[in-house]
């Protein structure tokens, strides 16, 4: 299938699996992205590996449909696999840094870090969610989640006040009515505020919030979502946000 064109956005409805492997060396700056948790995984005691099978923990969630046409419950071996290809598919497409939004899992009592590759690792920034969903009795309720910064050796923030950001982030998970597992838009302007980089990549684009970031920031944008329903919101939200930029452009030169 071939992309959709939105202004500075490239959009590919597919498999990242497929399409990465498609896209050259160095044609992006930075990735942005935040892949399935494999929450599905690991909940055979809780009703059912699918994530929002009848009886299972979910019940009626948010996460009770899951993503579309993919369960999010592969083996764990097999899901860090595919987490390490992916990884390094994005260090050999982004000249800059990748930052990987994931976060650990305690699964039957145990920890479970988000480490899946041996990339160089520059910082794990703290996402502070300021609340928790994940109630358990082995454990304290995850409050944070983590953005992992992969970094090539020369890429660098955009200037010392932008590491002032510091490595927590407090910013407030958003509702969503039209995907179950999105982040707030303020988490990826804030990646791309803080560098350079002019072309973004989000290999699992979900609801197009990066590529909304982008759009916003006036930056070029790649990204690739298998499930069509969340595609076509994609392309609705960055027309939106291009639209919107387009008009401020008009505005202020009239």
């Amino acid at each position: 299938m071939e992309p959709v064109t939105i202004g500075r956005a490239t959009l590919y409805c597919g498999d990242c699996r497929d399409i990465l492997p498609t896209l050259a060396d160095d044609s992006a700056g930075v990735a942005f992205t935040s892949p399935p948790y494999n929450l599905g995984e690991g909940m055979e005691d809780k009703g059912g590996l699918r994530v929002g099978h009848a009886g299972s923990k979910w019940g009626d969630g948010k996460l009770r449909d899951g993503y579309g046409e993919y369960a999010d419950n592969m083996p764990y071996a097999e899901y860090c696999e595919w987490q390490r290809e992916t990884l390094n598919e994005l260090w050999r497409i982004c000249s800059g840094a990748v930052f990987y939004n994931h976060k650990p899992r305690v699964v039957k009592r145990l920890l479970r870090l988000p480490l899946f590759c041996d990339l160089p690792l520059r910082q794990v920034i703290i996402w502070d969610r300021a609340s928790g969903f994940n109630a358990m009795a082995g454990a304290f309720a995850p409050m944070c989640e983590w953005i992992l910064l992969y970094a090539k050796p020369d890429w660098s923030l955009r200037d010392k006040a932008a590491s002032m950001l510091g490595d927590v982030w407090r910013i407030p998970p958003t509702s969503d009515p039209e995907h179950p597992a999105s982040f707030p838009l303020a988490l990826p302007l804030r990646a791309l505020a803080a560098c350079n980089d002019e072309v973004i990549l989000d290999p699992f684009m979900g609801s197009g919030t990066t590529g909304v970031a982008a759009v916003q920031m006036g930056r070029d944008f790649i990204g690739i979502e298998r499930e069509p329903k969340y595609f076509d919101i994609a392309c609705k939200r960055i027309e939106d946000a291009q639209r919107q930029g387009d008009l401020f452009l008009e505005g202020a030169a009239a």
